[in-house]
């Protein structure tokens, strides 16, 4: 199979049941005293992993994991009705599923963010009208501009840098 597979120009990478054991001890070393403790010695089998880049790949995978069906170890575990093209539509079931929900996710997130410059900008407008008077005022009996816009500054500066705080804290999480 493994030949096979190469001759159709798809990437392979053969990992043999110690590889496949010394990789996985690698990446979850407190595994290893937990299967020393009941015994278990190298429950991995040899591991194929193919990459594909197009339809045609895929469908040349398909193909030649079909008729190999009975020497893929993963394979005896299904229930007896399940098979390889079910197990297909099923996997792309779930990709389609995961793909809707991260939209999802997404159109949440611009939606907050959205929310947000919108309160945002409200209260700023809010704060320029409250202030309005005194700074006409302020300019009328002629105030430099610092001593015009210096309580609207000071009180929007309590709203705009929290706010500048809070999306960034937002940015990194």
């Amino acid at each position: 199979m493994l030949a096979e597979l190469e001759e159709a120009n798809l990437h392979v990478v053969f990992f043999s049941k110690d590889d496949a054991f010394r990789l996985l001890t690698n990446k979850l070393p407190n595994i290893l005293p937990h299967l020393e403790k009941y015994g278990i010695t190298n429950p991995l089998p040899p591991t194929i992993y193919v990459t594909y880049k197009n339809q045609e790949d895929y469908e040349t995978i398909k193909s030649t994991v079909a008729r190999y069906e009975h020497i893929i170890s993963n394979l005896d575990n299904l229930s007896l009705s399940t098979s390889f093209q079910q197990q297909t539509s099923r996997t792309s079931k779930l990709i389609t599923l995961f793909q809707v929900l991260f939209s999802l996710c997404l159109f949440l997130i611009i939606g907050v963010v959205v929310m947000i410059g919108t309160v945002i900008s409200y209260i700023v407008t809010t704060l320029f009208y409250r202030f309005q008077d005194q700074v006409e005022l302020a300019s009328l009996l002629g105030g430099s501009r610092k001593v015009i816009l210096s309580p609207f500054l000071s009180v929007a500066g309590g709203v705009i840098v929290p706010a500048r705080i809070l999306n960034l804290v937002a940015a990194i999480v």
